[in-house]
């Protein structure tokens, strides 16, 4: 469409509209090309869903946001401008994507075998289903190849997050997560390119060659004796140990750990319910009388520690 646009007062600028057919959703670039004029005093007019107009430059992509007629404009702040308006429909070919970006969707993967994934496009993720085994230590890699940057979660059935990492040493911008499963299950993997980046990567997610001396759950606590002293290892990165006991209302209860090979260490109190009771203190005054639970975790490196659990 060509056109030619006159300003005849500061005030009152010329603007030229057309009329065209769209399917909503339809996407659409609207080009504009001054002949005559100062290009840059030139712009397209186009409407929201609200039906509200908006300025752009030309090669704006503009989608219809419902089917029928729609409209287009042009106007200028210039005094003079002669233009050609070209309205082109985008066509784009659907992104390709190797593995389901959700849970129902998720590539199934045996625990032992490598996949190859690619992050096609800006928000692609892709999802992949392992069946674990109760008690046991899995470790959960993404190598990178043409990717330069990933992230890896871990999920449960119930969209539950069970873990997350990005870079998990060092300098290296590959993921890992090592955890042990609560119970015999399925559980989903997702693996996504961190800045929006796009390109290939290998997953495995294989039997950890680690040992775990106390549960990871309220399930699998290691129950303990008042004034015993237990052993304990920080077996691999994002590991905790948890203990049980009875613990009885109005009676104060001191957990001390002792820093054998682990650097630095956090230790704090739940209730059965999962609540957090107290912190590293280490002292502890329950309000109901019940089952209560003490977590060591690690800062930093792995290592071995002794913990005791007294009444004062």
């Amino acid at each position: 469409i060509k056109g030619s646009l006159y300003r005849d007062s500061f005030l009152n600028r010329d603007s030229d509209y057309f009329t065209f057919e769209a399917e909503v959703g339809q996407t659409f670039r609207f080009n504009l090309s001054v002949s005559s004029g100062i290009p840059e005093d030139v712009r397209v007019l186009y409407q929201d869903s609200d039906g509200k107009w908006f300025q752009t430059d030309s090669g704006k992509e503009w989608t219809a946001p419902s089917s029928g007629v729609q409209y287009v404009g042009v106007t200028v702040f210039g005094d003079y401008a002669a233009y050609t308006l070209t309205v082109t429909a985008v066509e784009y070919e659907p992104a390709e994507d190797d593995h389901g970006n959700d849970i129902q969707s998720a590539t199934d993967l045996a625990v032992g075998k490598a996949v190859a994934g690619s992050v096609n496009y800006e928000g692609d993720v892709d999802f992949f289903r392992i069946t674990a085994e109760t008690g046991r230590v899995y470790r959960i890699d993404v190598a990178l190849e043409t990717l330069d940057d990933s992230w890896v979660e871990l999920w449960d059935s119930n969209a539950s997050s069970l873990g997350f990492n990005n870079d998990f040493v060092g300098d290296s911008l590959a993921s890992r997560i090592v955890w042990q499963a609560p119970s015999g299950s399925d559980y989903y993997v997702e693996v996504g390119g961190i800045w929006g980046g796009t390109g290939t990567y290998t997953l495995t997610v294989e039997l950890a060659d680690i040992g775990d001396d106390h549960g990871n759950t309220i399930e699998h606590a290691t129950e303990i004796a008042f004034g015993e002293t237990v052993a304990g290892t920080i077996s691999y990165e994002g590991d905790k140990d948890l203990f049980c006991f009875y613990a009885e209302a109005g009676e104060w209860y001191r957990a001390t750990v002792n820093q054998n090979t682990l650097e630095g260490y956090w230790m704090g109190f739940w209730n059965a319910e999962g609540r957090f009771q107290s912190h590293s203190s280490g002292l502890m005054v329950p309000s109901q009388s019940g089952q209560y639970y003490v977590e060591v975790s690690a800062y930093g490196p792995t290592g071995t520690y002794t913990m005791t659990v007294t009444v004062q």
